[in-house]
């Protein structure tokens, strides 16, 4: 016998048979950023400093471009829209996360293999400039769709990415959706209508790996998070038993295999925390960081010379094999996840740059040489349990040298990885490059970007509007063209 929800005698609160989604909107409606540890309050706001600074980078990617001309129309609402200008808050959602992804330089979760802070934080930054929000109720946000997000990710388990869904898409929508109707002050009961909504739309295939479709779908998701919130708010009901039943998202994208356990922890275990976020040092796949850190280090320690090297053979885990699909890329975006491309790039150039996605850097013939010369190979030692559990994206590489020496190294943990964190200091950095890639401008042209760098507090500390205004809407400094 199927049951439905009905109403408690505790204002807010949702009871029935079915009680996933009313736990989730419980629990949202509920959080206070008081009541949050000052360490996870602190990784949100490393994402949301991290989100700003690739969106900044992206905004003249062409597929952000491309997105601008389709949807954007001047002076059509509040809220800003990266590259300049205003719009509606679901248009301006779209173009800033479609940004955010355009270079894979975003963050990324091992919980669920997904990146939720480029669908998230857009969605939420577009409605906070709405509805004039406070920072601390965007922090809430940010952190309930955050936790939501990796929570859903550690309950499907890895094998929903495995069998070929792109969990960024199918558990973001949920996660965002639910942040942008925190943020909007709605009622728990319209919070468990907008999941069911939002659950019932999920999809999203891993095709879209090395595509246009990639950042656009995080742009598309979270316009559609701040649609569906609206949706409920208006009073459009969705099924909320959308989680459980025969017909819903655990039977139909995880054959029905879900751990209830992991659920359970939502809110007393905090994933912005443990295990944390994976920050990239290099605009590439995650999976191929490894690889990138391991030959930039035996380059500058062997001092290798390119044309001396007659194969360079790379250990890999299963993970990493099916996350790096293209051996032949003639794209940007197939570039950044092929491991034959961002090894010989390494070893050419010492490093993977924003600046090296051109024509100049990806069809270069020592480029493509060298790129021949790449072997793969899956390990079973890197792809057993206990490694996938600490290292999942490890990577050893060998290179041999035509006189018959052999460099070798390991790299199991890249920097960037929640274990190997990136300091406060480092993700600064990296966001002051993402702005000035984004500029073209000369160090001297940044002054507000630098001011706010050099702050006491510096810019993980500032306050969103602050940075808003600095980077995203009104500063004269940074004209993104």
């Amino acid at each position: 016998m199927r049951c439905v929800y009905a109403r408690s005698s505790e204002p807010h609160r949702l009871t029935g048979c079915f009680v996933i989604a009313a736990d989730i909107a419980n629990w949202a409606y509920g959080l206070k950023l008081d009541q949050v540890p000052i360490e996870v309050v602190r990784q949100a706001r490393r994402a949301l400093l991290d989100t700003i600074g690739v969106a900044c980078a992206g905004a003249n990617h062409e597929v952000t471009r491309a997105a601008r001309r389709g949807f954007y129309s001047p002076g059509q609402g509040p809220c800003s829209v990266i590259g300049g200008g205003r719009s509606t808050a679901g248009i301006a959602a779209l173009i800033n996360a479609t940004a955010a992804h355009a270079y894979d330089f975003d963050d990324a979760s091992h919980t669920g293999i997904m990146h939720g802070s480029a669908i998230i934080v857009p969605a939420v930054l577009a409605l906070m400039e709405e509805i004039d929000a406070t920072d601390n109720e965007a922090l809430e946000a940010i952190i309930v769709g955050s936790e939501i997000a990796y929570v859903l990710g550690d309950t499907l388990t890895h094998r929903h990415y495995l069998r070929g869904w792109w969990s960024t898409a199918t558990l973001s929508v949920v996660a965002a959706t639910v942040a942008v109707a925190k943020l909007n002050r709605m009622q728990a009961d319209q919070i468990a209508q907008a999941i069911g909504l939002a659950g019932a739309s999920a999809g999203g295939a891993r095709t879209v790996v090395g595509t246009d479709a990639k950042p656009f779908l995080c742009g598309y998701v979270a316009k559609s998070a701040i649609e569906f919130a609206a949706a409920a708010r208006a009073g459009i009901t969705g099924p909320t038993d959308v989680f459980e039943s025969e017909r819903g998202f655990f039977s139909l994208l995880n054959d029905n295999i879900w751990d209830s356990d992991q659920l359970a922890t939502l809110g007393k275990k905090w994933r912005l925390e443990d295990p944390g976020l994976l920050f990239k040092r290099y605009p590439v796949c995650s999976s191929a960081l490894a690889a990138v850190e391991q030959c930039v280090a035996l380059r500058a320690r062997y001092e290798i010379k390119i044309d001396q090297v007659c194969e360079i053979q790379c250990r890999i885990p299963e993970l990493v094999k099916n996350s790096l699909v293209y051996d032949d890329p003639q794209t940007f975006q197939q570039a950044q996840f092929s491991l034959p491309f961002c090894v010989a790039c390494a070893l050419h150039l010492g490093d993977v740059g924003l600046e090296h996605f051109s024509d100049s850097v990806l069809f270069a013939p020592d480029i493509r040489a060298t790129m021949a010369k790449v072997n793969a190979v899956v390990d079973p030692e890197l792809s057993s349990e206990a490694m996938c559990t600490r290292y999942p994206e490890s990577t050893a590489v060998e290179i041999h040298i035509d006189d018959g020496r052999v460099f070798k190294g390991i790299t199991e943990l890249a920097a960037g990885m929640p274990a190997r964190p990136l300091t406060d200091d480092e993700l600064s950095v990296k966001f002051y490059h993402c702005v000035k890639y984004a500029t073209a401008k000369q160090d001297g042209e940044l002054v507000a970007v630098k001011q706010m760098m050099q702050s006491d507090s510096g810019a993980n500390e500032r306050n969103i509007k602050e940075i808003l205004n600095v980077l995203w809407a009104n500063s004269e400094a940074v004209n993104f063209g």
